[in-house]
């Protein structure tokens, strides 16, 4: 549209405010009307609806730190995550009643990875960021499930601490407190969620203590972790039968 000029003295107005009015409009509407379109435009591309924002803003009150999206992950460990994950990811959030659920039993939400990691990937990916101790006696071939239990994408829930009663206990013990809709992590999900929690928060959770997970080594004992310090996280291997003062079981509430 051509535009010149405007000639004031050709045209007398006795209510100036009047053509300051319209003037306004005008000037008001060729500046929104384009800045709604890119808006708009933004919000399509993204594949994430303004609704959904407040999803993450309600988890952030409901978990405060314990809380850690996918795209906090992505910033601190440089790890991609596709538009449509991240989509995804705001949509299947847990609801209100859930998070209050977690924040009540000490549990941590994290994003899972944005593809399935083994105990191995993870060590691979995170070796810039967080060391996972006493790698050599699980990356032996014998020791299956370093390859094959894996973390998801989607969203990981881990209490932060053994549950309290499961001190003193052997697995056996441990396992019976395990209550729906609770269950048992993998050493994936496990090592996922303490490392993301690490190097988005900077805390070590366990420092002083060890979970044991579902995970099983190739003497069919269950592989617990913790001892979570600047020298890494470590992971290890006991009898079943064994019981310790620091050593509980961890538990989890997967989607």
């Amino acid at each position: 549209m051509a535009t010149g000029p405007i000639i004031w003295n050709k045209v007398q107005y006795k209510d100036f405010s009047y053509v300051a009015g319209i003037l306004a409009v005008f000037c008001v509407s060729l500046v929104s009307l384009p800045t709604s379109a890119a808006a708009g435009t933004a919000d399509t591309q993204s594949g994430v609806a303004e609704a959904d924002l407040s999803n993450y803003d309600r988890a952030r009150a409901t978990l405060g730190d314990d809380f850690i999206s996918p795209e906090e992950i992505a910033h601190a460990e440089s790890i991609a995550y596709t538009r449509e994950q991240l989509a995804h990811f705001r949509k299947t959030l847990p609801g209100k009643q859930a998070l209050e659920w977690y924040h009540s039993r000490g549990y941590l939400l994290v994003a899972g990875p944005p593809q399935a990691m083994s105990l191995l990937d993870i060590r691979a990916a995170k070796a810039g960021a967080v060391s996972l101790k006493h790698a050599k006696w699980y990356a032996a071939e014998r020791e299956k499930f370093s390859r094959d239990d894996k973390a998801l994408p989607g969203w990981i829930a881990l209490r932060k601490e053994p549950l309290p009663e499961s001190l003193n206990k052997n697995w056996d013990q441990q396992m019976q407190l395990i209550a729906v809709p609770a269950d048992i992590p993998n050493v994936a999900e496990l090592v996922w969620g303490l490392t993301a929690y690490k190097v988005v928060r900077d805390i070590y959770l366990l420092p002083n203590g060890y979970v044991r997970t579902a995970s099983v080594d190739s003497h069919a004992n269950h592989v617990f972790a913790g001892d979570f310090d600047s020298t890494g996280l470590g992971v290890f291997n006991v009898q079943d039968e064994v019981s310790g003062s620091d050593l509980g079981i961890s538990a989890s509430r997967k989607f």
